[in-house]
């Protein structure tokens, strides 16, 4: 069973890790440069793929993702055979890894999008959600051809992915908190959606590389 004070450590370790600046941390080891400063300004996957190209794109998104995959499944391995309320528990504290990388305290509580992460989150809890949620970001992505679209609308699909294959309340109430935080993450982008000044996908990369 986990105790509150393994709630406590796992809520605060998925925090910090999640926090941790992976596309900040390769762009400035790379080039020295703040990744922030460059492309759309953002520090996930997808900025990184446009300026350094994309195998440090790729790079950037494993590890994003890892913020969530490795406390869910340290937590699966410590505490085996969990109930499904307990698994329901640990999706809601390792979504704190989310919010770590939204808002980063070792910048500023500024970051990412969210993206990465939370598909990471979706392949340890349920594979066929995250499969889904894949499925339409590559199916809108290649009709319109806008990153930013694609991933409000993969996320804003979970909510009918997790009322359809999943029980409880509480688990659909995860999906809509997390729809409603993306969208919030991706305010300027549905700005510039709405203006027709979004960049579309595979912009050659503002390095040169």
């Amino acid at each position: 069973m986990i105790d509150t004070f393994h709630i406590v450590i796992l809520a605060i370790g998925s925090y910090l890790y999640g926090s941790i600046p992976f596309g900040y941390i390769i762009a400035y080891l790379l080039h020295k440069i703040d990744i922030r400063q460059k492309g759309s300004g953002n520090i996930g996957a997808t900025n990184i793929a446009r300026v350094l190209g994309l195998k440090w794109g790729a790079l950037s998104l494993l590890l994003d993702a890892s913020k969530a995959m490795i406390p869910f499944l340290i937590a699966s391995w410590l505490f085996p055979g969990m109930s499904q309320l307990y698994r329901d528990v640990l999706l809601f504290i390792v979504s704190l890894s989310i919010i770590g990388h939204d808002f980063s305290c070792f910048l500023g509580f500024t970051g990412g999008k969210g993206m990465s992460t939370l598909l990471g989150l979706l392949i340890v809890y349920d594979i066929n959600i995250a499969l889904l949620m894949a499925v339409v970001w590559i199916v809108v992505l290649l009709i319109w051809g806008y990153v930013s679209l694609a991933s409000i609308v993969a996320v804003v699909s979970i909510i009918l992915w997790f009322y359809l294959f999943e029980t409880g309340i509480w688990v659909v109430l995860f999906s809509v908190f997390f729809s409603l935080l993306t969208i919030w993450q991706h305010r300027e982008n549905v700005k510039r959606l709405l203006s027709g000044t979004e960049k579309v996908m595979f912009k050659k990369n503002l390095l040169g590389n």
